[in-house]
């Protein structure tokens, strides 16, 4: 099929990520602060990436987690597609998804699409 696929997390060496980079890479799976470090040094470029995935996204937008997260977010373009996946559904993931104008999601514990888009 011809994917290339990479996963880098942080405590592994930098310099490894980095080779690896050379060559197109597809999907990148990594902790959000490794991958934030990537596009910081302009190594990886996520300005056509169409989708951002995040699981345990109610981890991820603690307030610990958060401010890498937005920063992360701004490597990519604004019309980006962003999964959230959660085993849980806090009040913190609701909010991101408000802040980052998510209108449409689906529920996979229902099977339900849900849609907040008002006209105005």
């Amino acid at each position: 099929m011809g994917v290339n696929v990479m996963v880098t997390t942080g405590g592994t060496g930098l310099r490894e990520d980095i080779v690896r980079l050379a060559e197109p890479v597809h999907i990148v799976v990594g902790t959000p602060g490794r991958i934030l470090d990537l596009a910081g040094k302009g190594v990886a470029d996520f300005s056509e990436c169409p989708t951002f995935v995040m699981d345990e996204a109610d981890k991820l937008l603690s307030p610990e987690f958060t401010p890498v997260v937005e920063q992360l977010l701004a490597y990519f373009p604004k019309d980006r597609q962003i999964m959230l996946y959660s085993a849980t559904f806090p009040l913190v993931v609701k909010s991101f998804m408000v802040q980052s104008s998510i209108k449409t999601y689906v529920d996979i514990r229902t099977n339900t699409l849900i849609n907040h888009t008002r006209s105005t």
